[in-house]
């Protein structure tokens, strides 16, 4: 019980002091004294009404118990009963009474709604129960006016949905409009782009805002499917030349699949977005210094673009050749023969394939010295042959000679074993013996 001093208010502002103390859990009793002058006494009932619920809750009655027994660490009780867990009051977990709390907490005009963190160290200053922070987090999502004004800071939802793979070029094709641009001479104020999924390849067409679905069809059929054949499906906004009945009606009749991009969502058709985006970059350098004469600039720009992706072709072929060359280097040697000198001929150049003599375990593999006539390439030679090998084309690949044997090895593998030979070859010192396998030797 607690008593408060006269307050010298007018009733109306009385009114509202009451009724918001009674949002607070505390009931008054109001005595008049006369004029505007009024006596408050206040009960706080919130307080005593979690005391009593403690006694109902059996997991807190096991740590009255334990404090009893003195077995718990951080668990006390006041003189009055009231259990305190850390010098907090413990909850109980009966009658909804956390999920009442919990709505106080939060719904109040005074906390304006509080987010997760704030409302939890504002609660756990005070109160304590087991899956705190866990209640208090599931209760602010379910809140209807969170969910309706807060800023999202989650990751947007839904996953990317891929693209089927065309087979061919034109199979799949997307397409949008450049409006709004400077009117030229010939009358034209449009772009209609049409990107190639596959090839990336780009057709920008000068079209007039007054064209209407079947002038559209013309044109399509005049400048993609004349020359491209009919694509499979198509990607494009929700234009209203791209809805209409004709457009539609028309590429049921080519059995082409006709797919709209969701509302708010140009990632759906972001191929010619960008596409677009590059294209208006050049055309506004265009209209500057040709103002009306843009749509004849743009040939000039396909050749460009073409000429772009040309180069970007050649760089990547560039940088595979170079791996291949990378891959292939490490399992030969770099050496030249220079014209006169003597080399050796294998008359066996790969598995199964006898350029002359018979097929045999003894068989010789090499025949030779012949003289180096001509370097018709890095590591092609022509060769002066005698007669009886007539046959065999002069211009050969060289192959060294090897001259001794230094040293064997076998490596073991799970099912078989490898029987390697270190070989010192003509013209080479020690140091550049490599190891081969016997096989081969």
């Amino acid at each position: 019980m607690g008593s408060l001093a006269y307050l010298s208010v007018t009733k109306r502002t009385l009114a509202k002091e009451i009724q918001t103390l009674e949002s607070k859990f505390m009931q008054l009793g109001i005595s008049e004294r006369g004029g505007e002058l009024a006596s408050i006494e206040i009960r706080v009932t919130f307080i005593e009404e979690i005391k009593v619920k403690q006694f109902e809750d059996e997991n807190l009655e096991k740590l009255r118990k334990k404090i009893v027994n003195g077995k718990a660490q951080e668990t006390t009780h006041d003189e009055d009963g009231m259990l305190n867990f850390k010098r907090r009051i413990c909850v109980p977990r009966v009658d909804n009474f956390i999920e009442k709390l919990l709505a106080e907490s939060h719904g109040l005009r005074y906390f304006i709604h509080p987010g997760v963190t704030k409302m939890y160290r504002d609660l756990k200053r005070i109160y304590w129960w087991s899956g705190q922070k866990k209640d208090i987090a599931e209760f602010v999502a379910k809140c209807p006016n969170c969910q309706q004004v807060k800023y999202e800071h989650q990751r947007p939802a839904g996953l990317l949905q891929r693209m089927p793979i065309s087979e061919w070029k034109c199979e799949r094709i997307a397409m949008d409009f450049v409006v709004d641009l400077p009117t030229t001479l010939g009358k034209f104020d449009y772009i209609w782009v049409v990107v190639d999924r596959l090839t990336k390849s780009a057709y920008f067409i000068p079209i007039r805002i007054d064209y209407n679905a079947e002038q559209l069809a013309k044109v399509y059929v005049k400048e993609i499917v004349r020359l491209h054949r009919v694509p499979l499906s198509i990607i494009s906004d929700r234009d209203t030349q791209f809805t209409s009945k004709f457009w539609r009606k028309l590429h049921d009749e080519l059995g082409t699949q006709f797919t709209f991009s969701t509302a708010f969502h140009p990632q759906t058709d972001g191929q010619s977005e960008r596409t677009i985006q590059v294209l208006e970059d050049m055309l506004r350098a265009y209209v500057l210094d040709f103002r009306r004469h843009w749509d004849k600039f743009i040939p000039l720009y396909l050749v460009k673009d073409a000429q772009d992706k040309v180069m970007s072709i050649q760089v990547k072929i560039l940088a595979a050749q170079s791996r291949q060359k990378n891959y292939a280097d490490h399992k030969v040697r770099d050496m030249a023969f220079q014209t006169g000198e003597n080399v050796l001929l294998k008359i066996s150049p790969m598995k199964g394939v006898m350029r002359f003599g018979k097929k045999g375990k003894l068989s010789q593999r090499y025949i030779g010295p012949f003289e180096v006539l001509k370097c018709v390439g890095p590591v092609a030679y022509r060769l002066a042959l005698p007669p009886n090998l007539s046959d065999v084309h002069p211009e050969l690949q060289y192959e060294e000679e090897p001259v001794a044997i230094l040293d064997r090895d076998v490596r073991k593998l799970r099912t078989k074993e490898i029987k390697s030979v270190k070989v010192q070859w003509k013209h080479r010192p020690v140091e550049e013996a490599t190891w081969e396998t016997e096989k081969d030797m």
